[in-house]
């Protein structure tokens, strides 16, 4: 449930993207999308606005990333059959803080990837203060983006 944090994305346009550069910024998956449609000079409907970010500045060589931006994802319990498309963990990562909500074991999570990007010393009861922080800007994100699942409020399979 990392969400893929430590997985390297790889960029290659010769004579477009400057080869060799470099960045540790995470992104997410979602930035690939807002990034091939700039790429492609096309655009989005503002109703169909991207959750990602555009990358194509950045791999320009013509504008940082945004520092410290945060992250939110969910994974969902897929059962098509049944039309069943459940969340069944959910995180915010802000920094090198990640705080991750596992509903299906019905658990809660605090890292700090500086110190523990083996996500094995859970600071959720050292940190109650700061799991609450993010655990609210996890909500109050998914309250903005499309409703979880179209069985919301099923229980997680």
């Amino acid at each position: 449930d990392e969400g893929g944090i430590r997985v390297p994305a790889i960029v290659r346009w010769p004579g477009v993207v400057p080869a060799g550069a470099e960045c540790a910024q995470p992104c997410i998956t979602m930035d690939m999308t807002a990034t091939l449609v700039a790429a492609a000079g096309a655009t989005v409907p503002e109703a169909h606005a991207l959750d990602g970010a555009d990358l194509m500045p950045w791999l320009l060589g013509r504008k940082p990333l945004e520092p410290g931006r945060t992250l939110y994802w969910r994974r969902r319990t897929v059962n098509v059959p049944r039309k069943i498309a459940d969340v069944r963990s959910k995180a915010i990562r802000e920094g090198d803080l990640k705080y991750h909500h596992d509903l299906l074991r019905k658990k809660e999570y605090l890292f700090d990837l500086e110190d523990d990007l083996g996500e094995t010393k859970n600071l959720l009861k050292t940190d109650a203060e700061t799991a609450a922080r993010l655990k609210k800007k996890l909500e109050d994100w998914e309250a903005t983006v499309t409703p979880s699942a179209p069985s919301e409020g099923a229980a997680v399979r």
